[in-house]
């Protein structure tokens, strides 16, 4: 999978909607309700930095899709999983 299909595939999984942007950008943002994330590649793998208000950004790391679904959603629904 490349950058953006990564990011579709986020958005897709998490009923966000993917910021239009270069095709070869670095990084890619994806908007869901409230928050919004930053995908970009990261030594073999995939980072998604999450911007909520009035918290920190967090940043997780994975291979896979599902890993960085799986840390995001957990994060938002308030049962971090690291």
């Amino acid at each position: 999978m490349n950058l953006q299909e990564v990011a579709t595939e986020l958005a897709r999984r998490m009923n966000c909607t993917v910021e239009p942007g270069p095709d070869d950008a670095e990084s890619v943002t994806v908007r869901g309700p409230g928050y919004h994330f930053v995908v970009s590649g990261f030594f073999g793998g995939w980072q998604a930095t999450l911007f909520v208000p009035d918290q920190k950004p967090v940043t997780y790391y994975g291979e896979a899709v599902e890993a960085l679904e799986f840390r995001l959603k957990g994060k938002l629904s308030g049962r971090p999983v690291d």
